[in-house]
């Protein structure tokens, strides 16, 4: 690709959404560049991805000569292979004096050694090749696979001054930990560790040196997919959470906040604290529905979350939620719930989602209210009644059970079967969910009616169980000699 040689500043709009840039290219000359070069001194490249996908020999991601320069919040992956006497193979190359912090190198390559001189490509390699100074490797995560001979962290002096580079909160992942290597005799470089977790003890070669301290670790750390580019830690890395130094950043490769425990975490991913679901209360409670409200404080990560409910402590129920945006204030949420049983304790808890795993709020109880039982009144005494006159009958008015048809284009069908022997002038609704309709019955006559239902209905309808609702059809029906009747059906309305 080509070089970039003046100062430049190549980013993304921050850590979330970084921008992918993918390459294919390979070279087999020795000392050839073919990856994506930054030459200008001081030059900045941040929140960004770089994929070379290219599997063959001098595969190349990114390459920075520019001193002074800085790398931050990049995810650089590189398929290829380094031939040791051709095309040399790297996801990323920085000088000595760069500072490289909060970021993943991946060679991604599975094989082992191919032959005596062919290996997977190096994830990173810090050269001193200009004016001497120092440098910072910080918070990075550098990926290798089982590759003999490949190292997860290369310091190497090829001339100019002497460097000195400082490494702290790394995390090596593959077979080989650091070395440093000067040309004998030539310029030097020195690397300084600490708080680090590595495959294996830091090597000198021809007069290259390692300062460690007993903050360093030799072992595995537990992440999702490392080869496949997913550097975040496992709830169980205990080698890894925890156990760095203050970092001179405040956010790490996913733009989570560095320290999220006690101190930061070594590598580029720092697990955020699980978010915080808290059930505030129960309002518009009724025979058969009811409105809970909560909050959740996401605590600085992305989360998500749901509502399990349930009659007495089944939880068996459950309504999703949504994605939160990253921020450290409880977030207000609320979940109408409907076709719950009546006269009953029902609990619901909410279940918080992040990338630390999932947590659970104290559930919260309440009951359903009780149906409203009809009275009659107690007959009243008298000792002399009057003799009134006779009258006649009262209509008796009588329905077979309606029956609903599936709801469509927002409405549902109700077919009335009059068991009457008188025309009846008919009222209509499903209570709590559809407005009223009316219709005119001829004796012992059957009538379609149509329902419409409230928009709130047609959302609860979507998201119950099985896409059906339990609810009361009211009808009231009046015969022309004046006599009146409401009758109540349970019905189940399904979409």
């Amino acid at each position: 690709m080509p070089a970039c040689s003046n100062t430049v500043t190549v980013h993304g709009d921050d850590p979330a959404r970084r921008p992918r840039i993918f390459t294919d290219v390979t070279t087999t000359t020795p000392g050839a560049i073919v990856g994506m070069e930054i030459v200008g001194a001081s030059s900045v490249v941040s929140d960004l991805e770089v994929h070379n996908v290219a599997t063959g020999e001098g595969a190349q991601g990114l390459i920075v000569f520019g001193e002074q320069s800085t790398v931050s919040h990049v995810l650089i992956t590189d398929a290829g292979l380094t031939n040791f006497s051709g095309g040399l193979g790297y996801a990323l190359v920085v000088p000595a004096t760069a500072t490289v912090t909060d970021s993943a190198l991946v060679s991604s390559n599975p094989l082992a050694n191919v032959s005596g001189s062919t290996a997977a490509a190096e994830p990173l390699r810090v050269q001193g090749s200009g004016a001497p100074g120092t440098g910072l490797i910080q918070n990075v995560t550098s990926v290798t696979g089982p590759h003999a001979g490949v190292t997860t962290l290369d310091l190497r002096a090829v001339n100019g001054g002497a460097s000195a580079v400082t490494v702290s909160n790394f995390l090596g992942v593959g077979a080989v930990g650091p070395i440093a290597s000067s040309n004998g005799s030539g310029p030097t470089i020195t690397g300084t560790l600490s708080h680090a977790l590595i495959p294996t003890t830091p090597t000198n070669i021809n007069g290259g040196s390692w300062s460690v301290s007993s903050t360093y670790t030799v072992g595995v750390p537990s992440l999702i997919d490392p080869l496949g580019g997913d550097v975040r830690q496992k709830t169980d890395s205990t080698l890894t959470l925890d156990k760095g130094e203050t970092a001179t950043t405040s956010t790490d490769l996913d733009g989570d906040p560095r320290s999220a425990g006690t101190a930061p975490d070594i590598g580029a991913d720092e697990l955020p604290p699980l978010a915080t679901p808290l059930l505030t209360s129960a309002d518009k409670v009724t025979t058969h529905t009811a409105t809970v409200h909560g909050t959740v404080n996401p605590n600085g990560a992305i989360a998500s979350y749901r509502l399990e409910y349930g009659t007495g402590t089944a939880f068996d129920h459950t309504l999703p939620g949504g994605p939160l945006p990253r921020g450290a204030s409880p977030v207000d949420v609320s979940f109408d719930l409907v076709d719950l049983p009546d006269s009953s304790t029902i609990s619901a808890r909410l279940v918080a989602i992040d990338d630390a795993g999932q947590q659970t709020s104290t559930p919260l109880s309440f009951m359903t209210d009780i149906p409203p039982v009809a009275t009659t009144p107690a007959p009243q005494t008298n000792p002399s009644p009057t003799p009134t006159p006779t009258q006649p009958a009262a209509t008796a008015i009588q329905f077979a059970t309606p029956k609903l048809s599936k709801v469509r284009r927002g409405a549902t069908t109700v077919a009335l079967v009059s068991r009457t022997a008188a025309a009846l002038t008919v009222s209509v609704r499903l209570d709590k969910l559809s407005g009223r309709a009316k219709a005119r019955l001829a004796a012992h006559a059957t009538k379609h009616v149509r329902l419409k239902l409230t928009r709130s209905a047609r959302a609860w309808l979507r998201r119950a169980k099985r896409h059906r609702l339990r609810a009361t059809l009211v009808v009231v029906a009046i015969a022309a000699d004046g006599t009146h009747k409401t009758l109540r059906f349970r019905v189940t309305v399904r979409a």
